[in-house]
């Protein structure tokens, strides 16, 4: 079976913005250089790491190499040394970010497949590569996760990426390279256009007095009339 060529280079790239964002979440919260350097190993690995557990196919892909955790490591230094200049950066991380979102997806999604999962779980698995580290590193801070409150469309921008490029690389006219280009445009393009055109998610939107008067009308229409004798 293909498989999905990522460049070191790329990868190494996402995570490194991944990790300097857990490690700006970490000073954001005053920790010390050992929660920062922890905050940074999760945003920048956390999601493939929860994969290759959930997968217990291929070994933890994180560990095959010093490079990923000496890469989340600097990351986390210079948020600790230049937080101020770190922060100025923000743009420029949330735009690699975008990018990094749909890379991460078409990764996992890729493995899954190649370990024989069916469609739903390879795109489940996708998913979780792109956002899971974004959550553990919110849920080790203390918070609910951003990618479960209302606000831009970050996890379903993961969903929309993973599920283009399984099912494009299951189609047989479609390669995995075409499918991945696709899938991490797609991913970038949605997080690009909810920041810029601000489409949010809703919290949830309570139908249940709508259904009761509903219910009512209903009642009241089919109430059988008095006959008079």
């Amino acid at each position: 079976m293909d498989v999905v060529a990522v460049p070191l280079a790329l990868e190494l790239a996402a995570v490194f913005t991944g990790a300097l964002l857990g490690g700006l979440t970490a000073v954001d919260h005053d920790l010390d250089i050992l929660g920062i350097a922890t905050l940074a190993i999760a945003g920048g690995l956390g999601g493939g790491i929860l994969r290759d557990i959930i997968l217990q196919e291929y070994g933890v892909a994180a560990f095959s190499s010093s490079s990923y955790l000496l890469t989340a490591l600097v990351a986390a230094l210079l948020a600790f040394f230049f937080t101020q200049i770190v922060h100025r950066l923000k743009p420029l991380l949330f735009t690699v970010d975008a990018l990094s979102l749909g890379l991460f997806a078409i990764v996992g999604a890729d493995k899954a497949l190649r370990a024989g999962l069916l469609i739903l779980p390879a795109i489940l698995l996708g998913t979780i590569t792109a956002v899971g580290g974004g959550m553990m590193k919110d849920s080790l801070a203390g918070d609910v996760p951003k990618l479960l409150k209302p606000g831009t469309l970050y996890g379903l921008a993961a969903v929309a990426a993973a599920t283009l490029f399984v099912l494009l690389a299951e189609w047989p006219h479609t390669g995995k390279g075409t499918a991945g280009v696709a899938a991490v445009v797609l991913a970038a393009g949605i997080r690009g256009l909810a920041v810029k055109l601000k489409w949010e998610t809703r919290p949830a939107a309570d139908l249940s007095p709508w259904l009761f008067g509903v219910a009512q009308r209903v009642k009241h229409r089919v109430r059988p009339r008095k006959t008079v004798e």
